[in-house]
């Protein structure tokens, strides 16, 4: 319910700074500052819904803050080079998602951009994968293994990661190929 909440206010502020920038001569200040709070709003309610969102909603949104943006030194920021625009990924938001266990893939396809361009954004804000992992070694591991088959016998290795999960143990995908779970 505050999910859809938030994005009907999205959309009322989308709407709103659509209508103030038609209606005449808006401050563009404000217009690019009030653009780049939507793609956030835009990456929070993605991140809560664990939904993809049109990346062409943040597309359209990043070139409103290319044209009205003002200030000299964010003008510097875009012409540091060739190539494309730099695509600013909240910190908060790429935290949430590394942290939920989304792969690196998912989170590109939802803000439209690479791979790459995720791993670059996570190397920038010191996120890593395996800062999600427990730090458990593999006798530990084996007896927590042989409990949970003792209660469920016809576990999976999909199951099994489910049960470690629910017991807050993170292992790499790896332990399944090499037979551990």
């Amino acid at each position: 319910e505050d999910l859809r909440e938030l994005s009907r206010e999205l959309v009322r502020d989308i709407l709103n700074l659509a209508g103030d920038v038609e209606a005449g001569p808006a401050e563009s200040e404000h217009v690019a500052s009030k653009a780049e709070e939507l793609i956030e709003v835009v990456g929070v309610i993605s991140a809560l819904s664990d939904e993809d969102i049109d990346h062409r909603v943040i597309t359209n949104l990043e070139e409103v803050v290319h044209r009205f943006s003002g200030t000299r030194a964010h003008q510097a920021q875009h012409t540091q080079g060739p190539g494309r625009l730099p695509f600013d990924i909240p910190s908060a938001v790429l935290e949430h998602q590394v942290l939920c266990g989304v792969p690196a893939v998912q989170i590109a396809a939802m803000f439209g951009v690479s791979k790459r361009t995720i791993r670059r954004c996570m190397q920038q804000h010191s996120l890593r994968k395996t800062d999600l992992y427990s730090a458990v070694n593999d006798e530990e591991l084996d007896h927590i293994v042989s409990e949970i088959h003792r209660s469920h016998p016809n576990t999976g290795y999909k199951l099994m990661r489910g049960h470690l999960n629910a017991r807050g143990v993170r292992v790499p995908s790896e332990y399944n190929n090499m037979g551990i779970i």
